[in-house]
Order: C-alpha cells, then structure tokens, then sequence
C-alpha cells in the first residue's frame, strides 16, 4: 500500500505457486515507439527514466531480489 501511495499507479498483485505476478497501469503504450515525436527530446528521455525507476522501485522495495526459500 506504501509503494502504491508512492507511485499513484494502480497496481495488481497476482501470486501463482510460489510466483508472484505485477502489473502496473500505464496511460500510455509502452511499447510503441514515438513515430512523430523526437527522440532527442529531454521529456522522452526523462519519461523513460521514470519509467525505468518504478520498475527498479518494485523491484527493492518489494525485496524481489531476495532469495527467501531455495537457491534454485
């Protein structure tokens, strides 16, 4: 609930076995490219970034870079 305070994003937790699942709500297609906009754009690259530092952001703050249970 912290992280989702921090975010303003939805966030949907799924867990499966002993997996886990996130998905994040986006505005915005990620995984279009910017076909009428410059890539040398400060915003872009900024949005990117951004971007970048939530998924990381998940990542540490969950501990999903911890093994708990096994070394597998």
């Amino acid at each position: 609930m912290e992280f989702k305070k921090k975010t303003r994003r939805d966030i949907y937790l799924s867990f499966l076995g002993s997996s886990v699942y996130i998905a994040v709500s986006f505005a915005k297609d990620l995984f279009e490219p910017r076909i009428f906009k410059t890539l040398l754009d400060f915003e872009v690259v900024q949005e990117y970034f951004e971007d970048l530092t939530l998924a990381y952001g998940i990542v540490e703050d969950l501990n999903l870079n911890t093994r708990i249970w096994s070394k597998q």
